[in-house]
């Protein structure tokens, strides 16, 4: 996602969204955030397409898949 660009919920350098083509009611909320390295934005599914139940996962590093629970931060350049 371009730097900028409204976003509903953010923590830190990470925030939520759905894959695109992914965004009806039943696609699942990710946590976000941008790999410089692969200059993508990369997704963690939250298990839940719920946002008020994604929003706490979102912090805390909880999801309901076996992905993992945190992923790798932006790297400083």
């Amino acid at each position: 996602m371009p730097k900028g660009k409204d976003r509903e919920f953010t923590v830190g350098d990470f925030w939520l969204a759905k894959k695109p083509g992914r965004d009806g009611p039943d696609g699942n909320w990710c946590r976000c955030w941008y790999d410089s390295d692969a200059r993508q934005t990369r997704y963690h599914s939250l298990g839940t397409a719920d946002f008020p139940t994604a929003k706490p996962r979102s912090r805390n590093g909880s999801s309901g898949n076996s992905g993992p629970a945190e992923p790798s931060p932006p790297k400083s350049s």
